[in-house]
């Protein structure tokens, strides 16, 4: 029942699944799609979407830090910055996208599935 926005969905959600049984339910948005309904020709990795739709400075490479405080940082920014791109997108979104969007977010159970 907790809802969820996450970044690559279709990809975590299948390595969760289907190597650990680790399943992730509630997932209602997903950044990578809904950056692809604005902007499709442009990357939808997370680092580039912080770039332009937030005012993090660069903290991608703390992924690699040997200090466990900072890559813990590193992890709590995804987290925190996914829901402020997802924020950002949202107002962007034109009516037409959306519905778009929102006919492929209903389909990603499916498609995993399968």
């Amino acid at each position: 029942q907790i809802k969820k926005i996450l970044q690559n969905s279709l990809y975590y959600r299948f390595v969760l699944q289907y190597s650990y049984h680790i399943y992730i339910a509630g997932v209602i948005d997903d950044t990578i799609f809904k950056s692809w309904e604005l902007y499709c020709e442009l990357e939808k990795n997370l680092g580039f979407l912080c770039s332009l739709y937030t005012k993090e400075p660069f903290y991608k490479g703390d992924r690699k830090s040997d200090d466990i405080e900072t890559f813990w940082r590193y992890c709590c920014k995804d987290s925190a910055l996914t829901y402020e791109i997802n924020e950002a997108l949202d107002k962007m979104l034109p009516p037409l996208s959306r519905e778009h969007y929102e006919f492929n977010i209903q389909l990603l159970s499916v498609l995993l599935y399968m």
